[in-house]
């Protein structure tokens, strides 16, 4: 999976190595100085992600106050053909606003917006083994807000889907019960933004308020903070984790910067 960030000169970077893979032709397209898909203002994109379907890689773009999700072919060449947009139809008549994705290499998960920086509870699931993309389920998570979600892969039939709430972390699996959580009382003052987790079981979280990177293993066990000290790292909002080389990518919103860390 390639990361992507949206930047003020309405292009799309690759974080992995900086450049830039495509730049937009739409001008009424705000451009965003945060990663990984945070909304500053109305109209744009939320959150990219590269997929794999049948062999061939697409690029998935949410658009909330469209009510849209956008399969593009071409990667490199963005706005280009459109593939697939998302049919309200299968969703009870409610008209959903696709906000944060996650993916597993069969399903695409995504979040309702509610307003900058809350999503509804519900977590909506997109079978990906073919195109058109069909509405499978609707996971109920229990929480009236969420801010982010990532996918947890185990050794387990089902995924866990990983639920960043404003002041904690829950893990829950594909039929909403809860497996194990963080609050406040484990981690103090705990302002939870981005989520994420890699290949081999662990969980990160940016901590806004401690301007920390919180590591959990599997089992929500705490294992450390990341750059804690005077480091540079301040008001961390969004992670990112590139399992193929190991990076651990962080947005450094006090600086307005991208930060690529290596993981060994």
């Amino acid at each position: 999976m390639v990361c992507h960030y949206f930047d003020h000169s309405l292009s799309v970077c690759d974080v992995l190595d900086g450049t830039v893979r495509w730049r937009s032709r739409d001008k009424q397209l705000p451009g965003l100085i945060k990663a990984l898909g945070v909304m500053m203002g109305t109209g744009q994109p939320c959150d990219a992600l590269s997929v794999t379907i049948e062999g061939d890689e697409y690029l998935v773009v949410s658009y909330p106050h469209q009510s849209a999700i956008k399969l593009f072919k071409s990667v490199n060449d963005w706005p280009g053909e459109v593939s697939w947009e998302l049919d309200q139809v299968g969703f009870h008549n409610k008209q959903v606003k696709p906000a944060e994705m996650a993916c597993t290499d069969k399903e695409l998960m995504f979040l309702h917006w509610l307003m900058p920086l809350a999503r509804s509870g519900e977590v909506h699931v997109l079978s990906m083994t073919s195109l058109p993309l069909q509405h499978v389920r609707t996971v109920e998570t229990g929480f009236s807000v969420l801010t982010d979600i990532c996918v947890l892969p185990m050794l387990r039939s089902d995924p866990l889907i990983i639920c960043s709430v404003p002041k904690g972390l829950y893990a829950i699996d594909m039929s909403g019960n809860c497996y194990w959580r963080v609050s406040r009382e484990d981690l103090p003052n705990m302002v939870t933004g981005g989520v994420c987790a890699d290949s081999r079981g662990h969980v990160y979280v940016a901590d806004k308020e401690n301007h920390v990177v919180h590591v959990l293993w599997h089992d929500g066990k705490i294992l450390q903070s990341l750059f804690e000290g005077d480091n540079g790292i301040k008001y961390p909002c969004e992670v990112c984790f590139d399992k193929q080389r190991q990076n651990l990518i962080i947005t450094n919103h006090s600086r307005e910067e991208i930060c690529v860390f290596s993981v060994q």
